[in-house]
């Protein structure tokens, strides 16, 4: 199994799980954490499993601080909104082409605010020293120094960002599914 196809069978099983086996956009308040995690790892991995395809297809593109990058493995960073920026600053080629098509389901309707929206979700440590912990989906965060609350708890989420976090999963995961499925069939 190629890289890329990995990739997509385990953003295809979070989008599952997270639909399927946590309730998707009807799930209880105390799993909106845990179904928001799963959708961002489908973005995660379905924006990696394309940068994967598109490397094994010949494309090079610019990943950090305009870089150009051969890497042989997928990104190792939870920042898809970097990775978004890779494809959408690439050389465009015809309509059909698979960048040109990546770049397009990007910039239709907002696609790329909300991923970086699923972005903010992902863990990460304070930038700064002294910050507050932000809220994520895996770690407690602080709503005030030293004030600490659980991703679980039934307000640290809202169900309308259970809502947003689902469509852009789904759009990103079907879209993207395609046209890395296309792909893998005339790499090497």
């Amino acid at each position: 199994m190629k890289e890329s196809e990995a990739l997509r069978t385990q953003a295809r099983s979070d989008l599952a799980v997270a639909c399927e086996q946590l309730g998707g956009t009807t799930c209880a308040a105390d799993l909106r954490a845990h179904v928001v995690a799963k959708y961002q790892q489908c973005v995660e991995k379905s924006v990696k499993a394309a940068i994967v395809a598109l490397r094994d297809a010949g494309t090079v593109l610019s990943l950090a601080a305009n870089k150009p990058s051969t890497a042989s493995k997928a990104p190792k960073t939870h920042e898809v909104a970097k990775l978004v920026a890779a494809i959408l600053h690439a050389p465009k080629g015809t309509k059909l082409d698979p960048v040109t098509r990546m770049q397009t389901v990007f910039s239709k309707n907002g696609v790329e605010d909300a991923v970086k929206a699923i972005d903010a979700h992902a863990p990460a440590w304070p930038k700064t020293a002294g910050a507050l912990h932000a809220r994520s989906t895996e770690y407690p965060f602080e709503t005030t120094a030293n004030q600490w609350k659980p991703p679980c708890d039934p307000d640290s989420f809202s169900a309308a960002e259970v809502t947003k976090a689902h469509s852009i999963a789904w759009q990103v995961f079907h879209a993207l599914d395609k046209i890395v499925s296309a792909l893998e069939r005339v790499s090497p």
